[in-house]
């Protein structure tokens, strides 16, 4: 059974209007099923532990609650978006919201209208969304991440893993950077940026090949991903360099994260991130 884009809209506007408090951090995601000709209901949803959402025929749709902080012109502060969407079977995706506490009015998006400003700027991108567009089959909409991103938490993690096992060769005294950084470009692992794709490496992971560091990757949940969706997961899943090699400070003499972010610097390895569908 399918959902309309009018009855999808009565739904949002129901549920905004019944939501109450309201934290722009909270995510949540529902199932709507269709049970009449213009009624539905809501159910939870059973996400598997790998990561991967399998939902039945009778749902039409995978309702997402969502939000985020915006700073607009006329506000001093950032503004709490209170927003609700609708993912549809069928790819059609529709979103209302709120800016603030204190706005009375409902704005209202599709992806039906190509040339609406609020579907391009509000469609969630967050894996919440994503997860309910792979359980209908759907493209990840994800920001363009250069590969190098992987590239880069690969050779971090290797780094790592090299100073914490030289600390430990050394009775626990700290290494010497000169002495780290010999070591790391001796045993580097053999990574060209110049043939990695996330396809590529979605691939690896689904034979259960993709393993760097205490990293790994399921097979299952990798398949199910599709390569957008599978850059976002490993880009949350591993931390970037300058969220964990500033604690190695105990282990190694020397600004260890400054070196490595020099290093990834030179070798081309920090591309920034740009938009792209």
């Amino acid at each position: 059974m399918t959902v309309t884009v009018e009855a999808a809209t009565d739904v949002l506007a129901q549920i905004h209007d019944e939501m109450g408090d309201f934290d722009p951090d909270t995510r949540a995601l529902v199932a709507l099923a269709v049970t009449g000709e213009s009624s539905f209901d809501l159910t939870d949803v059973d996400l598997a532990d790998n990561g991967v959402l399998e939902v039945g025929d009778d749902v039409a749709g995978l309702l997402l609650l969502t939000g985020d902080r915006v700073e607009l012109v006329d506000r001093a502060a950032p503004v709490a978006v209170r927003h609700v969407v609708v993912i549809l079977r069928d790819g059609v995706e529709v979103g209302m919201f709120r800016l603030g506490e204190d706005d009375d009015t409902l704005h209202r998006w599709s992806n039906l209208q190509p040339d609406d400003e609020d579907a391009r700027v509000m469609r969630p991108r967050d894996p919440a969304a994503n997860v309910a567009r792979r359980a209908f089959g759907l493209p990840s909409l994800v920001d363009d991440v250069p590969v190098v991103e992987l590239v880069a938490r690969i050779w971090s993690v290797h780094v790592a893993q090299v100073a914490l096992r030289l600390f430990d060769e050394r009775g626990g005294q700290p290494v010497p950077l000169p002495d780290l950084t010999a070591e790391v470009v001796a045993t580097e692992p053999d990574i060209d940026p110049a043939e990695m794709t996330w396809g590529g490496a979605r691939e690896l992971a689904i034979r259960d090949r993709l393993r760097f560091g205490p990293y790994r990757f399921d097979p299952e949940h990798a398949a199910w991903l599709d390569a957008a969706g599978f850059a976002q997961h490993v880009l949350r899943s591993v931390p970037e360099p300058a969220e964990f090699l500033d604690t190695l400070s105990v282990v190694v003499e020397g600004d260890v994260l400054a070196w490595v972010l020099a290093e990834l610097e030179r070798r081309g390895w920090t591309a920034p991130v740009t938009p792209g569908a």
